[in-house]
């Protein structure tokens, strides 16, 4: 659970890579407790979130000079 609140905080100053391991971490030690069903739900939702808005975050790190592409 603390990894969780770890992660969410990491996420909200905009830390996503970092977000995104803690968050693998969390999903790996929910997986060891067969109590915490609603939690891993919750974290492979924000893992999939995460990993969207990293792609769409190098996705747009490109722009159109002069009829080139540059990064």
């Amino acid at each position: 659970m603390l990894l969780f609140i770890n992660a969410t905080k990491s996420e909200n100053n905009g830390n996503y890579q970092e977000a995104i391991i803690i968050y693998e971490n969390a999903l790996f030690e929910a997986r060891k407790s067969r109590f915490h069903d609603f939690l891993k739900i919750k974290i492979m939702e924000k893992l999939k979130l995460m990993q969207t808005i990293n792609t769409y975050k190098n996705d747009q790190s490109f722009i159109r000079k002069d009829s080139s592409w540059i990064n």
